[in-house]
C-alpha cells in the first residue's frame, strides 16, 4: 500500500503549497518509508526529488519549501510501503523518471520478477516496469492501453507527468483507489476521500462541501484521463478487458497462465514459444 497524490492549477498560490503540503502529510498513512515528489519547470522540464523518509519530516526539506514562492502548476506526490526494493537505495523510490514521463504506482506488479519488463528496468522496484512499459512507443493512449495488457492480473493506480505535452495523467484498476476532485481553480487526485478532505480542511478551515461547484468522483478502470491545459480532464474508454488463458503446454509451467490476453478492440499482448512477452499495439 502507496499512497498517491496530483496537484493542478493554473493559478498556483501560497494557499495551494499549503494544501499540497497538507495532502503529502496525509498521505504518509498510506506509505511510511520514503517520500518523493515531480513537477514541471519553468522551462517544462521535469523536476524531481525522493528521500528515504516519511512525508512529515519530507515537506520541511529546503526541495519541498522551495515551492512556497513558486507553486508550479503541475505536480506529484508519492508516499512509500516498501514492497520490492529497498527504499534505502533511493533510485527504488518513487517517482520513475524516463526519456517521457514521471511515474507514481501505488499497487503490486505480479511476477514481476521474472517477466520479460524486468529486463528493462534499472532498479529494484517494481513500479519502474510501468514507466518502461509505457515508454516502449509513442502514442500515450496506446502506452496505457499497454500497461492494462500487461498488468491485467495485479494492481494499480498510476499519475503521470508527461514532458512532451505538458499534461498530467491519471489511471487505475478496481483493485487500488484513486479519487478525483475538481473545481474551477485545480484538480486535485489522491488515494483516498479522506485524505483529500482531512488535508483540505486543515489548508482552509471549512469543508470541501462549502467550495460551489466541486466535482468529486473515482476514475473508471480501463479509462485513461488527461487534465488539459484549462483543467478540463480528457476521458479515453480504453477497451472492456477480460483474461483469456488458453492452454500453452510449449510453455514454462511459470508463464503459462499470465501467457495469452485479448479484448475487444483485439489488443492483445502474448508470450511465445521462447517465453518473450510480444506487443500487439503497434501493429
Amino acid at each position: 500500500m502507496c499512497g498517491v497524490f496530483g496537484f493542478a492549477s493554473n493559478k498556483p498560490n501560497k494557499s495551494m503549497y499549503k494544501l499540497a503540503t497538507n495532502i503529502m502529510i496525509e498521505t504518509e498513512s498510506r506509505g511510511p518509508h520514503a517520500t518523493g515528489h515531480a513537477y514541471f519547470d519553468s522551462r517544462g522540464g521535469i523536476n524531481t526529488k525522493k528521500s528515504p523518509i516519511k512525508a512529515s519530516e519530507y515537506v520541511g526539506g529546503n526541495c519541498w519549501r522551495w515551492m512556497r514562492k513558486r507553486m508550479p502548476n503541475r505536480l506529484l506526490g508519492h508516499c512509500r510501503y516498501t514492497t520490492h526494493g529497498t527504499q534505502d537505495e533511493n533510485q527504488n523510490n518513487h517517482p520513475h523518471v524516463g526519456n517521457r514521463y514521471a511515474v507514481i504506482h501505488n499497487g503490486v506488479l505480479k511476477g514481476y520478477e521474472y517477466r520479460p519488463w524486468k529486463e528493462l528496468c534499472t532498479t529494484d522496484c517494481d513500479s519502474e516496469a510501468i514507466l518502461r512499459v509505457m515508454e516502449l512507443g509513442d502514442d500515450t493512449e496506446k502506452a496505457v492501453a499497454r500497461v492494462f495488457n500487461c498488468f491485467y492480473d495485479s494492481n494499480f493506480s498510476v499519475l503521470a507527468l508527461d514532458k512532451k505535452t505538458k499534461e498530467m495523467h491519471f489511471f487505475r484498476n478496481p483493485a487500488r483507489p484513486l479519487r478525483v476532485w475538481r473545481s474551477k481553480d485545480f484538480v486535485l487526485v489522491g488515494s483516498t476521500e479522506q485524505i483529500l478532505e482531512s488535508a483540505f480542511q486543515k489548508t482552509f478551515d471549512v469543508p470541501s462541501a462549502k467550495v460551489e461547484g466541486m466535482e468529486k468522483w473515482t476514475p473508471v478502470s480501463g479509462t485513461f484521463y488527461t487534465v488539459k491545459s484549462d483543467l478540463k480532464i480528457e476521458r479515453t474508454n480504453l477497451f472492456d478487458f477480460e483474461p483469456e488463458l488458453p492452454v500453452q503446454p510449449a510453455l514454462p509451467t511459470k508463464v503459462q497462465q499470465y501467457s495469452y490476453y485479448t479484448s475487444k478492440t483485439d489488443r492483445k499482448t502474448r508470450v511465445d514459444a521462447n517465453g518473450n512477452i510480444v506487443y500487439g499495439f503497434d501493429y
